[in-house]
């Protein structure tokens, strides 16, 4: 049986200078149906605006991963395989795979991964 899982991504800017914006996020995956509060990476990113996109470089070094019930071997396995994936070189995200659908919500369509549906949250979160 397949289990929908949201994924929830949070940011909060730290610095913006020129075309960059630095980033602390923590992502969440929270598994239906499943009984514990789910995967969480948390990590700092900047983000350069250029004109066909932009292009995100999240820094390794401050990745952690946080799942109630892993042990120690695990984590450290699942942040080895985000820092491999993610970690250290930049990631780019072409303005036409982006739907504006009401700002400042949006629509991001890469090819080969999930459609993502993004946005702002309402106070209180």
């Amino acid at each position: 049986m397949l289990r929908r899982t949201l994924v929830t991504t949070r940011g909060t800017v730290i610095t913006r200078r020129n075309n960059l914006t630095d980033y602390d996020v923590k992502v969440t995956w929270l598994t239906e149906g499943a009984n514990s509060s789910g995967m969480t990476l948390t990590f700092r990113s900047t983000e350069r605006a250029e004109q066909s996109g932009v292009y995100l470089r999240i820094d390794p070094d401050t990745m952690a991963v946080s799942l109630p019930g892993a042990s120690h071997e695990e984590k450290n396995n699942l942040l080895d395989g985000f820092r491999t994936r993610f970690g250290g070189s930049e990631h780019f995200a072409s303005y036409t795979e982006t739907e504006i659908t009401d700002f400042p919500s949006y629509i991001y369509r890469k090819p080969g991964e999930p459609t993502a549906y993004c946005h702002k949250e309402q106070s209180g979160h």
